[in-house]
């Protein structure tokens, strides 16, 4: 048992978009190993269970863990600590509630093997907390990134890179690392074994190290295997669980559509819109735009979306094809602006930097004074490099206050959108226009929906049905608008399309209003359907993830949602839309089927039902109103697999045909 004895398998540094760093390195190098000692950036039940999902064959060495993470903490969460005994009890809190709430039989069973290891004194975990000046830092994570294993000769293997003990980080998000061995005499290895035993032993005036609480870790032990005869079968058990879930994703090519939207980009001197349906790929089609420009020269790209959550899916995007270093410089970052200016210094000084630099930021700040400035100040310097802009979702700026940020400095630019002009807003839609040199392309739902690809002629969306339903109104309803909008009638037909949809139900999402929310909530209680979870404005980025993972796995049955998710929020396993409530906006009903018409393993077609408000008079104040309506109908019925059957009898029935 010698790490010597792989040394020829051990690069000096791993990329995961070339490599599975799992089976590439992790698992080869704990195989051989009888100590690993690990500073990470997170505590959390991902991180932990991935330390036990390679640790097997430690602990058939009898070996030795020594675990040091990060915490991540909400600015309430900060607020609440004074002393380090209240730090303790949070922690002890956010554990208990993660670990208690546990359904996942995969992740229990990791847990349980952690237990076993905590109770025979396997594994020993510590928590890192940035300490300065005397006090806490908000917002600020203690964050290294270094492992090191030993064998039975005293042997060691450091490696130093980005990835985090954490299920994504070794096996799903792009990452690297590199090795230093020191049976090599490699001058990296005693500074990181020294750094390594500072951190664990509390010598770092700018950490605060703690113990795990012995509350939390009664808990792990509690719960573990009584005895090697259990811990084995529990290990069986997690390789009978243990499913693709963490393989890396295939490496995507462009279809023949997304390749004739980059060329016409470049043709239109690199800049133009593509106007391109939700779910047939403006983002990775965007991306691989960028892809060719950094082939033939060096770019500082800035990449501006509608909403934070945005941000985090860009990112991803970003990473997974290893396109750049990104940085994230918009409001939830406090420090974005003295980021952006250590950025800025090293551009306009010509740094080479290892990777290309991408910003990301959000609408809401790219066109306020501060981030302008800084893009000014670029030009103005030393800084000889083009700058490319990618807007996501670009009909929104549009608007007076965010064309703001539509600087002459970029260079490129790139908009994206299903809907780029806007409804109502002829300059609005002139700025848009002006600025990115009009629409170079366009790929509809009816394109995606029609033409076909692939060995089995498979449509790029998923085809649908689409039933509308009559929605009558009281004499009071059809003399006002919005009482119209939130008609009685709507809560007796949801409860029908319920009654009659295909049980079980699940991977459902229910448009409405604000004014409906509790009544659809109290509608989906009676119909049994549960769990379930509203999507508002209201939740953080870590909740709004959550709900989306569970709704994916059909964990959350339903998801009740007020317009938030109209555009930029993948959930592609959706496959039933219930429309309670709808705005005349032509970009809303369009992002909207476009939720449900993702393609999706296993999914066949879709379905959308559509509570429609049509006028039964011709003189009616509302008829702008109905005619909105009608608007959306016909163009949802003319897409549909079952127009012939359904759709057009029965508008041919109500008159409008």
């Amino acid at each position: 048992m010698s790490l010597k004895d792989i040394d020829h398998l051990i690069e000096p540094n791993y990329f995961s978009s070339n490599t599975d760093l799992i089976e590439g390195f992790y698992n080869l190098v704990l195989t051989e190993s009888v100590r690993y000692d690990r500073l990470a950036g997170y505590f959390s039940s991902g991180s932990l269970s991935v330390a036990a999902k390679g640790m097997t064959n430690l602990i058939k060495n009898n070996g030795h863990i020594r675990l040091l993470c990060g915490v991540q903490l909400s600015e309430e969460d900060w607020d609440s600590i004074s002393n380090p005994e209240q730090f303790k009890d949070l922690i002890n809190k956010n554990f208990l509630d993660e670990y208690e709430n546990l359904e996942d039989e995969l992740t229990w069973n990791y847990t349980k093997v952690l237990g076993w290891m905590i109770a025979n004194g396997i594994l020993e975990m510590k928590i890192g907390l940035n300490y300065m000046e005397g006090k806490y830092v908000p917002g600020n994570i203690y964050h290294p990134k270094l492992g090191i294993f030993y064998d039975c000769d005293d042997n060691c293997i450091v490696f130093v890179g980005s990835v985090n003990e954490s299920a994504r980080g070794w096996s799903i998000n792009t990452e690297n690392l590199s090795t230093y061995k020191s049976w090599q005499n490699d001058v990296h290895i005693p500074s990181n074994i020294s750094a390594f035993e500072d951190f664990w032993n509390d010598n770092n005036d700018n950490v605060k190290v703690y113990d795990v609480p012995d509350e939390s870790l009664d808990f792990l032990i509690e719960h573990s295997p009584k005895d090697k005869v259990e811990l084995e079968e529990t290990i069986v058990r997690i390789k009978q669980l243990e499913k693709p879930a963490y393989k890396k994703k295939e490496v995507k090519t462009p279809y023949a559509y997304q390749l004739d939207a980059i060329d016409r980009w470049f043709s239109n001197g690199k800049r133009g819109i593509l106007a391109m349906a939700t779910g047939t790929g403006k983002t990775f089609t965007s991306l691989n735009c960028l892809k060719k420009v950094l082939k033939e020269e060096e770019v500082l790209t800035v990449i501006a979306c509608p909403y934070t959550h945005l941000v985090e899916q860009w990112k991803e995007e970003v990473l997974d094809m290893d396109l750049g270093k990104t940085h994230e410089f918009y409001g939830v970052n406090s420090k974005w602006g003295s980021d952006f200016d250590r950025l800025e210094r090293k551009l306009n000084n010509n740094v080479k930097f290892e990777k290309p630099q991408i910003i990301l930021t959000t609408q809401q700040t790219f066109h306020t004074p501060e981030f302008i400035s800084k893009i000014n100040n670029l030009k103005e310097k030393n800084f000889n490099k083009n700058l490319l802009l990618i807007v996501d979702e670009v009909h929104h700026v549009g608007s007076a206050g965010y064309s703001e940020g539509l600087l002459d400095e970029y260079d490129y630019r790139l908009g994206l959108s299903a809907t780029p002009r806007r409804y109502m807003d002829y300059e609005g839609t002139q700025r848009i226009m002006n600025y990115f040199g009009r629409d170079i392309f366009e790929f509809t739902i009816r394109d995606a929906l029609h033409r076909r690809h692939g060995p089995k002629m498979e449509p790029f969306l998923t085809p649908y049905c689409y039933y509308p339903i009559k929605v009558k109104l009281t004499e009071e309803e059809a003399k006002n608008r919005s009482k119209a909008n939130n008609a009685e009638d709507k809560y007796k037909i949801l409860g029908e399309i319920l009654d009659n949809m295909e049980k079980p139900i699940d991977h459902l999402i229910i448009f409405c209003s604000p004014k409906q929310r509790e009544r659809v909530l109290k509608i989906l209680n009676e119909k049994k359907i549960n769990p379930k979870a509203e999507f508002t404005y209201n939740e953080d980025l870590k909740l709004r993830k959550q709900l989306l993972d569970d709704f994916d796995k059909g964990d959350c049955k339903a998801l009740v949602a007020m317009r938030c998710l109209n555009e930029g929020v993948d959930v592609p396993s959706t496959d039933k839309v219930i429309i309670m409530s709808s705005s005349s906006n032509p970009a809303e009903y369009i992002q909207r089927r476009g939720r449900v018409l993702r393609r999706s393993p296993g999914k066949k077609r879709a379905y959308i039902y559509d509570l429609v408000v049509v006028s039964d008079n011709n003189d009616s104040k509302l008829n702008n109103f109905f005619d909105s309506e009608l608007d959306r109908l016909i163009e949802f019925v003319t897409d549909s697999d079952n127009a012939d059957v359904e759709g057009i009898p029965k508008l041919k029935e109500w008159g409008l045909l």
